[in-house]
């Protein structure tokens, strides 16, 4: 499926990830079963892979990409706050992949708020710097940093 053919899905595709992300932002219950916490920290991998699809979505180039929608910054900053709770939890389960995704998801949120800021009118500027004010703020960095730093090559 190409980008534009996924655009009339994006809405309720994101409503759905976000739900399941909230699910996934709370540390899980040592006493549930152990596969459902194996399915906890599964659900959190693919909502990392779900939310990376999407952002390389609006990376695309192209006439076809979705960054002509509209809505994508609140998507953005909702995929950023997921992470950034995500990253804080201190039984998230992280192996070379994860952090690999978590920093590329991560990097790449940044970099669409830069070019929105570089394409934006003046007013879509403004909300597009308060953004990255609050990514340069966050303590997601940090975290990133500190946790996935055995993870360094």
């Amino acid at each position: 499926m190409c980008e534009q053919s996924f655009a009339p899905y994006l809405e309720q595709t994101m409503k759905v990830l976000i739900q399941a992300g909230m699910l996934t932002c709370e540390e899980v219950n040592a006493s549930l079963p152990v596969d459902d916490q194996k399915q906890i920290h599964a659900l959190r991998e693919s909502l990392i892979d779900a939310f990376i699809s999407i952002i390389n979505g609006i990376k695309s180039p192209g006439e076809s990409s979705l960054v002509n929608l509209g809505c994508l910054n609140d998507h953005i900053k909702n995929m950023f706050f997921y992470l950034e709770k995500l990253i804080t939890l201190p039984d998230l389960q992280i192996n070379g992949e994860v952090a690999k995704q978590i920093i590329d998801m991560y990097s790449d949120i940044v970099i669409l708020q830069m070019n929105e800021i570089e394409g934006s009118s003046i007013g879509d500027t403004r909300q597009a710097q308060d953004f990255c004010t609050i990514v340069r703020n966050s303590q997601l960095h940090r975290h990133i940093q500190e946790r996935l730093a055995p993870f360094k090559e």
